[in-house]
């Protein structure tokens, strides 16, 4: 069975903040459900909620829940201000993406496993450094991070890569493809859907 593949972006944050997808009159805490109107992923850097945390809450107010929303964590404090926030979310997250030694501190820490639990945090916790880009084209992944900026052409070899090395327990799964939402435009996210549907995907 070819699994769907779920095409987003991350970063999402820093998604069109200059250009024209969004109406010019949407309140910012309404961009993320407009937004899954036309995607079905996105992940978000926990540091742009760093000085109001309340934002995230703001932002998964009226998420569908087939939306799949992840989060990226860079420093240790910040599991602390996410699990406070998390308590009052009711939308559950997918992957919580955080630095290569945040995991073992994560497992040493019944506490904190338990809260991440009981705060709709999926249990699929990984380092950021493991996403599949294509400079890490040997990475087995069920996520990958591609550029913003590419031409179709390149799209379709970068995601051939990506499938090529999954073992078939990992193409089992459900697969999601981000793009870098620094750089990204809409018409390229829309344009890369259309490449992975056409795909078989």
């Amino acid at each position: 069975m070819v699994q769907p593949i779920r095409v987003g972006v991350f970063n999402w944050s820093d998604f069109c903040k200059e250009g024209d997808y969004y109406p010019e009159d949407m309140p910012v805490e309404w961009r993320l459900s407009y937004f899954s109107n036309d995607f079905e992923t996105a992940c978000i850097d926990f540091s742009c909620c760093d000085s109001d945390p309340s934002r995230l809450l703001d932002w998964v107010d009226d998420l569908p829940e087939t939306f799949e929303l992840s989060l990226k964590l860079t420093r240790e404090s910040q599991l602390e201000t996410l699990v406070d926030c998390c308590t009052q979310l009711s939308f559950r997250l997918h992957y919580l993406l955080v630095s290569d030694d945040m995991p073992t501190l994560i497992e040493k820490d019944a506490s904190m496993q338990q809260a991440l639990s009981d705060c709709s945090v999926a249990q699929q916790i990984m380092p950021a450094s493991t996403l599949w880009t294509p400079d890490q084209s040997n990475q087995v992944s069920p996520v990958a991070r591609l550029p913003g900026r590419a031409d179709l052409r390149q799209y379709r070899a970068w995601i051939e890569q990506w499938l090529a090395v999954q073992p078939s327990e990992t193409l089992e799964l459900p697969l999601t493809l981000w793009l870098e939402g620094t750089d990204a435009t809409y018409s390229t996210v829309m344009e890369l859907r259309t490449l992975v549907e056409l795909m078989g995907h």
